[in-house]
C-alpha cells in the first residue's frame, strides 16, 4: 500500500507541473482545497524548490530552556520531516540532532522555526487590547492549497470559540478580527465571512515561495503548540 504521503507528495507534483492558461482554473473550475495536513514541512518546501527531501547537512542544534519544551520542539520536528531527529533534554537544555534540507534558505529558517514561541491571539480591530481567543481555543492547524498553490493556514476553533466569534461578527459587521502570532500580525480577516469552525489566513507577500515559506512555517508552529517557556539557542554544531 502507498503511503498517504507519497501520495500526497505525487499530487502536489502534478499540479505544480500543470501549466493552464492563465485565470482558466479560476474560471473554469471551482477551487479545491487539497488539504495537506500532516505532510512534511520540508517535502512542500523540496516539492515547491525543485524536488528535493531533506538531504542537506546533519547538524546538532541546542538550546537553554526547559525540559517540557522538548515535547513541542519534537512535535514541531516530526511536522518538518526532518531527517533521523534525535532530540534529548539534558541538564536543562533541548539538544536535537537532525538532517536539515539542502535547500540554504529553508535550512537556515529551520532552527528560528523550532525555538519560536508560538503564542496566537485574535481580537476585534476596534478593540486591540480584549482577546478574542488564544492557542487554547484551537483544536487543529493545517495547510491548504488551491489548484493554483496559493497557500493558506487553517486554524480549526473549538465551539466555545466559534461562538464567540459568531457574537463578535454579528455585532459588528463591517468590522474585521486581527490574529497574531509571537505579537506579529498573520492575517485580518473581515466579519463580511461570517464565523465558522475554521479560518482561514493567507500569508502576505507577493513572491509564491516566501508565502509558501510563512504558510507552512505557522502551520508547523500553530499546529504544535505554543512552548512552555523560552528557548535561547546555546549554538549548533
Amino acid at each position: 500500500m502507498q503511503d498517504p504521503n507519497e501520495e500526497q507528495i505525487a499530487r502536489l507534483r502534478q499540479i505544480h507541473e500543470m501549466k493552464p492558461r492563465k485565470g482558466a482554473i479560476i474560471l473554469v473550475i471551482p477551487i479545491l482545497s487539497v488539504a495537506v495536513v500532516g505532510l512534511a514541512y520540508v517535502v512542500m518546501f523540496s516539492i515547491f524548490l525543485g524536488g528535493r527531501t531533506a538531504d542537506g547537512a546533519r547538524v546538532t542544534l541546542q538550546w537553554s530552556g526547559c525540559p517540557a519544551a522538548g515535547e513541542v520542539v519534537s512535535r514541531r520536528v516530526e511536522a518538518m520531516g526532518l531527517g533521523d531527529p534525535e532530540l534529548t533534554t539534558p541538564d536543562g537544555r533541548v539538544v536535537l540532532t537532525a538532517t536539515l534540507p539542502a535547500e540554504p534558505d529553508v535550512a537556515a529558517r529551520i532552527p528560528v522555526t523550532l525555538a519560536m514561541p508560538g503564542v496566537l491571539r485574535a481580537w476585534p480591530e476596534d478593540d486591540p487590547t480584549s482577546t478574542l481567543f488564544t492557542n487554547a481555543d484551537m483544536s487543529q492547524a493545517a495547510m491548504r492549497q488551491d489548484l493554483t498553490l496559493m497557500p493558506w493556514t487553517v486554524l480549526t476553533l473549538t465551539p466555545e470559540a466559534r461562538q464567540r466569534l459568531q457574537d463578535t461578527v454579528m455585532a459588528k459587521r463591517d468590522g474585521k478580527v486581527v490574529y497574531a502570532l509571537d505579537g506579529q500580525v498573520i492575517g485580518t480577516v473581515s466579519n463580511l465571512k461570517g464565523a465558522g469552525l475554521e479560518v482561514e489566513l493567507t500569508p502576505e507577500g507577493t513572491d509564491d515561495r516566501d508565502r509558501m515559506q510563512k504558510a507552512a512555517e505557522r502551520t508547523v508552529v500553530l499546529g504544535s503548540g505554543p512552548l512552555p517557556c523560552p528557548l535561547t539557542p546555546v549554538g549548533p554544531s
